[in-house]
């Protein structure tokens, strides 16, 4: 695969460029509360706010238009990545399918399926992950008590991603097992309906359905528990990400270091540093699966 990556480097290439200027533009938005808030009121110049207004404006159609880009990007990256590889791993899959070290075609296909799901849905959330730190400098070049708090609810935020992945994972392989055996199961039954209709054997593959999937059901609450507890967690975080930065931030008001457009912008500076990396650890997963799907994609091609 080290053609398409040279063949995609451009489109890469780009890709960074655009997120860049995307979390770039980010910082419109506070920047445009701290000057409304801080200068219109003693000013009162109207022609100061609609400039202001205008500016912040084509900021946000920019971003906007510029995620749509890249998303549009990202969708024609897999198409092209379905086109260049899909007909050869069927080949591939097809003819060696008596080399027990060559996967089967529908297995490379899921494989591909993966790496292009991934690219078309969360692989935004890793890139934009690497601007993260700016979001830290800004705020910590704003005041370091504020950049405190950001990287002690970032902390708490990678620990509860990781505890989150330790506790769920075996669960999640255990259910993801149990229903993918059902569904064999029932998906095998229906191909022979006629025969074990005639053989009455309709009963038993019932009881061994039911049988294969209430064996895992307790993996199954487990998940939805940890799932459940984590996300009040990380909603906690938010809450209070919000409550200290308007509590610190009022409090260095009052000692006249800050003022009331500043607290308000770096509020809003911290929840979107603190959402990029949230965003980033939920796709977690998704990159490992896409990352094992390239590898083994590589292998295939490499034969």
């Amino acid at each position: 695969m080290g053609e398409a990556w040279k063949a995609s480097s451009k489109g890469v290439f780009s890709l960074v460029v655009f997120s860049a200027f995307i979390n770039l533009l980010k910082f419109a938005m506070p920047l445009y509360t701290m000057q409304v808030l801080d200068r219109i009121p003693d000013s009162r110049s109207i022609e100061t706010l609609v400039m202001l207004t205008i500016i912040a404006l084509v900021a946000v159609i920019s971003g906007v238009s510029l995620e749509a880009i890249r998303s549009r990007m990202l969708v024609s990256w897999s198409g092209w990545i379905n086109r260049q590889f899909g007909p050869h791993l069927v080949h591939i899959g097809i003819s060696g399918v008596r080399d027990r070290e060559v996967q089967t075609a529908s297995k490379s296909l899921d494989n591909l399926q993966t790496l292009r799901r991934f690219i078309e849905g969360s692989v935004t959330s890793i890139v934009d992950a690497i601007w993260v730190p700016i979001f830290v400098l800004v705020v910590f070049l704003i005041h370091p008590v504020f950049g405190a708090i950001m990287l002690f609810a970032m902390g708490l935020r990678l620990l509860f991603g990781v505890a989150q992945y330790r506790l769920m994972r075996p669960s999640r392989q255990l259910w993801s097992e149990a229903s993918r055996d059902a569904n064999s199961l029932v998906n095998n039954a229906e191909r022979n309906a006629e025969g074990i209709g005639a053989l009455g054997m309709a009963g038993r593959l019932a009881e061994r359905w039911f049988s294969s999937i209430t064996t895992k059901l307790k993996e199954r609450e487990n998940n939805q528990t940890h799932s459940s507890l984590f996300a009040a967690l990380n909603r906690g975080l938010y809450r209070f990400l919000y409550v200290m930065g308007m509590g610190i931030g009022i409090w260095l008001v009052v000692q006249n270091v800050l003022t009331i457009g500043g607290v308000i912008a770096v509020n809003i500076i911290m929840r979107f540093g603190f959402r990029l990396l949230d965003k980033a650890i939920r796709r977690w997963e998704s990159f490992r699966k896409a990352h094992r799907a390239y590898q083994r994609l590589n292998q295939q091609l490499e034969k």
